[in-house]
């Protein structure tokens, strides 16, 4: 669109964007008169007529005049593309206002007046709410925003801009991107320049191992690829021992080529309530990469890791009693010194390692390219087009299936973005999970040392939480365990330890914890339910073997 044009001077499709809301072309023919057009709209007689009369005619005005769509319905609600005033686009649901907007710019609302006159109205608020509740309304679905040409699951591509009916995605086409046509059988020759690029972008990255610079790889390939991938995507870790090392502006860059704007930061929350009403507002406006910048502590919010796993997001309005559900069609990106997980998010992650080997990252020069951010900004639509060129080549190779380690509940994501690397001649994906389980997984060496330590005081009799917090307690107080540091309390996992100091929270979330953590293996051991006393569980650290004879003895019996 033009900039800084007097309204007047712009085209009947600019005016349209101007507000938000395209006409339907049946809807643009205008009538000559006194050197004026005006466009020709249906008349709504809004007097003395039943409310799903009226209803009925708005909604036709509004479906005929949805061409191309620029109203959608997803989870249930109405919803239209709104461009952020710099220049990003983002899902808004429809209220009352905008909707009373949108049909006075499609239809003519009147109510008669004295002598059968016609009294022009905006449309009357009981037909908008009337609207706004009903379910069947012609419109097409909105699953999610991209802001690069469209890879389909069948590996066609949308690039004209604007609605795919295929996909459900809405193609909103930067100005000034302009991507070359995308050969459907590239050639070996197209796949290494493709390649070249890429990692032109990555070689001044310290990537710790193959398998790090092959997430980094898989970083960039899924915010493009993802409309074709069926499912949730893992959390991307990226991480190094040290600051400056060049982790944001990884993820920064990753963001560039997926949308064309900086990378937008979010930070995490301490309190899960809070961390899932923001997942909340990043998924209703559909945006495409979420970045948890400087992670510090310990990174296992119950909500975040529902939120990658789950294909789509369920969570209730704020300051009202509905539930929506929305499409989780996003690129997770985590960055941070150390990141220590727990919870169930160790599973959910993979795992890009960055490491200078030198004290101060920061001080680090002779870069290929300076101003990173700037050459991505610049090669924008040669970047993109790799990676697409280089998912038409496995696509047109038949989908060639790679040899990965099983990613429970990202199978799909893996064997797509496995198969494009393996197109690619990128090895080491996904080759350093274990390592991530082991050095990550915080939560599950404190809790193994912590069931040692329990394991130690009982042996294999069983007890209460509340005679543990008891003898917890008592160990505290004796100066010479605090100063042997022999107290069980040492050993608490880090999200209880916080509350020891409150004995009713801690003894409640201490058996909560139990109830979470039973039959779990951590090392050789695992706490396990052992009965009841005086109407409360008995539990008990046991050991495989332990457990098996247990088992037998019970079957023999």
């Amino acid at each position: 669109m033009r900039n800084n044009a007097d309204f007047s001077q712009l085209t009947r499709d600019e005016k349209a964007r101007l507000l938000d809301f395209a006409p339907h072309a049946s809807a643009s023919k205008a009538r000559q008169g006194s050197g004026r057009t005006r466009p020709t709209f249906p008349s709504i007689n809004c007097s003395m007529r039943e409310l799903r009369d009226v209803s009925r005619e708005a909604i036709e005005a509004l479906e005929a005049a949805n061409d191309p769509p620029s109203l959608f319905i997803r989870s249930g609600r109405l919803v239209r593309i709104r461009i952020h005033e710099k220049g990003q686009h983002l899902i808004e649901e429809v209220g009352i206002d905008a909707l009373r907007g949108m049909l006075a710019r499609c239809a003519d609302f009147y109510k008669s007046g004295a002598s059968g006159r016609r009294v022009p109205i905006a449309p009357p608020e009981l037909v908008l709410r009337d609207i706004l509740t009903m379910s069947q309304l012609q419109v097409p679905p909105l699953v999610g925003l991209s802001e690069v040409p469209i890879v389909r699951p069948d590996g066609t591509i949308f690039s004209a801009g604007g609605y795919d009916w295929i996909s459900g995605f809405y193609y909103a086409a930067p100005e000034g991107l302009t991507i070359l046509c995308i050969p459907e059988h590239p050639t070996e020759q197209e796949v290494r320049d493709a390649v070249a690029l890429i990692n032109e972008l990555l070689e001044d990255f310290p990537f710790a191992d193959a398998a790090s610079l092959a997430t980094a790889w898989a970083a960039c390939l899924t915010p493009i690829l993802r409309p074709a991938i069926a499912g949730p995507s893992p959390l991307i870790l990226i991480d190094a021992p040290a600051a400056g090392t060049g982790k944001t502006l990884l993820a920064d860059c990753i963001a560039r080529i997926a949308t064309g704007r900086p990378g937008a930061m979010m930070t995490v929350p301490r309190d899960d309530d809070e961390m899932r009403k923001r997942l909340t507002a990043v998924l209703m406006a559909g945006t495409t990469v979420v970045i948890l910048d400087n992670v510090e502590d310990r990174l296992g919010l119950p909500s975040l890791a529902c939120a990658i796993t789950a294909p789509t997001w369920r969570d209730r309005i704020l300051g009202a009693n509905t539930e929506i559900v929305i499409p989780a069609q996003v690129t997770w990106l985590a960055t941070g010194n150390n990141i220590r997980l727990g919870g169930d998010l160790p599973r959910r992650c993979i795992w890009c390692r960055l490491d200078a080997k030198t004290a101060r990252p920061w001080k680090r020069s002779g870069f290929k390219h300076e101003d990173l951010a700037g050459w991505v900004e610049t090669n924008r639509a040669r970047l993109v087009r790799a990676v697409l060129i280089l998912a038409a080549a496995w696509f047109a190779r038949g989908r060639p299936r790679p040899e990965i380690p099983i990613v429970g509940g990202f199978q799909n994501w893996a064997i797509t973005i496995g198969g494009v690397l393996k197109t690619a001649g990128i090895g080491g994906f996904l080759e350093n999970l274990d390592n991530l389980y082991e050095e990550a997984d915080a939560e599950a060496a404190q809790w193994e040392a912590f069931l040692g330590g329990v394991r130690d005081r009982y042996g294999k009799e069983p007890w209460t939480v509340s005679e543990l917090a008891a003898r917890m307690k008592e160990e505290n107080a004796k100066e010479e365990n605090a100063q042997e540091g022999g107290r069980l309390v040492d050993l608490l996992p880090e999200n209880l330890a916080e509350s020891f100091e409150k004995p009713q929270s801690f003894k409640r979330r201490l058996g909560n914890a139990l109830a979470r953590k039973a039959e779990v293996r951590f090392g050789e051991l695992r706490v396990v339910r052992a009965g009841e006393k005086q109407r409360a569980v008995l539990w008990a650290v046991r050991t495989d073997e332990e457990s098996e004879k247990a088992s037998d003895v019970s079957l023999v019996s």
